[in-house]
């Protein structure tokens, strides 16, 4: 198995996931950062048998996963596991098991927790009524079906997608897909890739009796906005591919009138309106079919 981290003004939290990763019993340490202004790059170097990858500029979640993945050893499945996540070795033998015991599992993740408070580890597959949520005020947001599977509800077996930060994806699954869409600048990598993997006969998994930390959003917070706006253009890429255009027209619709109402309440300032309508805009110019280097899936094992 290799451990790939997505690095982004992450060296606190590097300091202390690196060492604690059982590198001797993985194929590879690969840490590819996008271009910090921080000392992430020179932290990552410092622990031995890491292999470090360091972007000339941000080429965002997915692609820099891929680029991980292109230099793991063949035949390694891939962990991807977020800089401010962790995974004790046991339980990472543990999903190592699933993948063993289900040989058409494509993915499998933990229920992930922060401390003693669980957090959302799973979901269905997304639609316009579950992405306009996020934007509506609460009792609009309230009326709206929820997407992700409650946290403290464990939720154990097949699901549509589980959360980005701990996911043990199995190598002949991802390479039959063509991996991550890099497409997706930030958000949406981890339902992409499930809705891909199902399609193409694979499962995607949660165990519920295994365990990884997560402090959520450590990068984004560094970010502006909390990087709302790659959220808005994510979204409508996913709906323009597994959806259509027409529900994509429909989110960008009803989305705009709900940024009004909150500016009008006091809730969203109008520099934030002007930045998620411009990526609203970038969106709708996206294409709706895949990128040119997906490749066939193949079917899984029986």
């Amino acid at each position: 198995m290799a451990v790939i981290i997505v690095s982004y003004r992450s060296a606190p939290h590097l300091v202390h996931l690196l060492p604690r990763l059982p590198a001797a019993a993985l194929a590879a340490v690969i840490v590819v950062d996008n271009a910090s202004d921080d000392e992430s790059v020179t932290v990552a170097r410092s622990v031995p048998g890491v292999t470090v990858v360091a972007n000339s500029a941000n080429m965002g979640f997915g692609r820099a996963c891929n680029v991980g993945a292109s230099r793991a050893p063949a035949g390694a499945d891939l962990l991807f596991l977020n800089p401010d996540a962790d995974i004790a070795a046991s339980d990472l033998q543990g999903l190592v098991g699933v993948l063993d015991d289900h040989p058409r599992c494509g993915l499998v993740g933990p229920r992930v927790w922060r401390g003693a408070e669980p957090l959302t580890s799973s979901g269905d597959e997304a639609t316009v009524a579950t992405e306009l949520r996020m934007f509506a005020p609460k009792f609009i947001a309230d009326r709206l079906p929820d997407r992700r599977h409650p946290a403290d509800q464990p939720h154990d077996g097949e699901v549509a997608y589980v959360e980005g930060a701990c996911m043990l994806v199995r190598r002949a699954a991802f390479d039959a897909v063509g991996g991550f869409d890099p497409a997706y600048f930030l958000f949406f990598e981890e339902l992409d890739l499930g809705n891909r993997l199902r399609r193409a006969g694979w499962t995607v998994r949660t165990a519920a009796h295994l365990r990884a930390e997560h402090e959520t959003a450590a990068s984004r917070a560094t970010t502006t906005d909390n990087a709302r706006p790659a959220l808005v253009e994510s979204t409508v890429r996913y709906l323009m591919r597994w959806r259509g255009r027409r529900a994509a027209w429909t989110y960008a619709t009803v989305v705009r009138g709900l940024w009004w109402l909150r500016v009008a309440r006091g809730q969203l300032s109008r520099q934030q309106r002007r930045a998620y309508v411009r990526a609203l805009a970038a969106a709708r110019r996206l294409p709706a079919t895949s990128w040119p280097g997906e490749r066939a899936a193949s079917s899984p094992p029986e």
